[in-house]
């Protein structure tokens, strides 16, 4: 008949010591090098073309939006994630055969798009894939193009070096294990990839994300818990639900979701009861898109608000 809601911040144990930690946000910056400024304007340039020709193309208007919107929050997750999904729209264009779909645009919303989930790596391929024709003159030429700017980037990707050597490097040497957040299973695989090249002594790299059954996932978790593994990777399939904090307090988010209460229930999987060590939380942001300056701007207010408001009482300096 009652429930009693207390902030995390004030919660005891019966001999009145706080049983939470409390949690502190780090913002990593990233600089976009010259080649990932180039290639955001390609991009910028394809995108701008794209929505202008769905505005005129009548029903199939709807999904080429919807496919010129997925692209924009790939590209703001990793350059491996957009990568993939220019390959697999130019691979459409020169018609090999297209994916099965059980998603139509009449069934999208924003909402949909904001939500995020892996299950939207494949999104914008399946959209595409039963519009064979070019969504506008010279779609090939510029989807070359881009394929090849993406190469470039790769080759010095500055958003995964300032990963690897300004937050996973010091945290290995420390012995730390660590939680890294995407959205997508490209970037995932991207990240599994340059970490196991990294830190080959730091055990297997393990993943949770949508295609992994729950007793998968489980199977994961006691094996980042339990064994010698130093790192996890999770897309959003694992940031609800799943306790990954027993032998790990420190988090990644390496992309930052459209849906700000995403950011809340990924911190969730680490900063819950049971938890012995103050939660460190890395978020990594790169202003080179709308969309990256965007969620920026957003972290930026609400880090005002909770100096503006720590001095009114304790609930508001849980950083």
């Amino acid at each position: 008949d009652i429930i009693l809601r207390n902030r995390k911040s004030e919660v005891t144990d019966s001999n009145g010591n706080l049983i939470f930690k409390g949690q502190q946000v780090h913002r990593v910056a990233v600089e976009p090098s010259p080649a990932t400024r180039d290639f955001q304007a390609l991009l910028q340039r394809y995108l701008r073309q794209g929505y202008r020709a769905g505005e005129t193309a009548g029903a199939a208007g709807r999904a080429i939006g919807f496919v010129m919107t997925t692209y924009r929050k790939l590209a703001s997750s990793s350059v491996a994630a957009i990568e993939r999904a220019l390959e697999r729209r130019r691979s459409r264009l020169d018609g090999e055969a297209a994916l099965s779909s059980g998603t139509h645009p009449d069934q999208l919303d924003l909402e949909t798009l904001l939500e995020g989930g892996d299950d939207q790596d494949d999104l914008a391929a399946t959209l595409s894939a039963s519009t064979p024709r070019e969504f506008f003159a010279y779609e090939r030429g510029l989807l070359d193009e881009l394929l090849a700017a993406t190469r470039v980037v790769r080759q010095d990707d500055e958003k995964l070096r300032m990963l690897l050597e300004e937050v996973v490097e010091p945290l290995w040497e420390q012995g730390k294990k660590l939680l890294i957040f995407t959205e997508y299973r490209a970037t995932q695989e991207y990240l599994q990839a340059a970490l196991q090249e990294r830190f080959p002594a730091a055990g297997e790299v393990l993943l949770i994300n949508g295609s992994m059954s729950l007793d998968e996932k489980l199977a994961t978790i006691h094996a980042f818990n339990e064994g010698a593994s130093s790192f996890l990777i999770s897309t959003e399939a694992g940031g609800e639900g799943l306790n990954l904090h027993r032998a790990c307090h420190v988090m990644v988010n390496y992309d930052l979701p459209w849906n700000p209460a995403r950011l809340v229930q990924r911190i969730g999987r680490l900063y819950r009861y049971g938890q012995d060590q103050k939660v460190i939380v890395f978020n990594l942001h790169a202003r080179d898109s709308f969309d990256n300056a965007a969620v920026d701007l957003m972290l930026t207010r609400l880090d005002e608000m909770v100096r503006s408001m720590a001095p009114v009482g304790s609930e508001f300096d849980d950083r």
